[in-house]
């Protein structure tokens, strides 16, 4: 599996993370996102979806306080094959736009 470093986000700015399934793909894609906190923190909850072929989905809210988690990570799960685009919005402007080929986590640090 991939892992992709990505530009900060900002803490308390609102984010989204959106995920198109290709109109090709056959198969469901699982998207699945977690807080990394910050040693002897409070692990934050888990946020998922389920993606079926030519749809798209998402979830969003604000990005925890820095003093509290170090990242977000971002796992796209694709069977061999499969692909769609990743989105993940900052305060409704593009964060980072990237076609997904095959299963990959992006590691999306926090900045106070």
């Amino acid at each position: 599996m991939a892992t992709t470093l990505t530009a900060p986000i900002h803490a308390g700015k609102s984010f989204k993370v959106r995920f198109e399934n290709d109109n090709d793909s056959t198969g469901t894609v699982l998207v699945v996102a977690g807080w990394v906190p910050k040693h002897g923190k409070t692990k934050p909850n888990t946020r998922g979806i389920v993606v079926p072929p030519s749809a798209s989905g998402g979830f969003g809210g604000t990005v925890l306080p820095f003093k509290i988690v170090r990242r977000l990570s971002i796992t796209v799960s694709l069977d061999a094959g499969e692909s769609g685009l990743l989105e993940v919005l900052e305060d409704g402007n593009v964060h980072f736009r990237k076609v997904v080929k095959k299963t990959t986590t992006f590691e999306v640090p926090v900045d106070p």
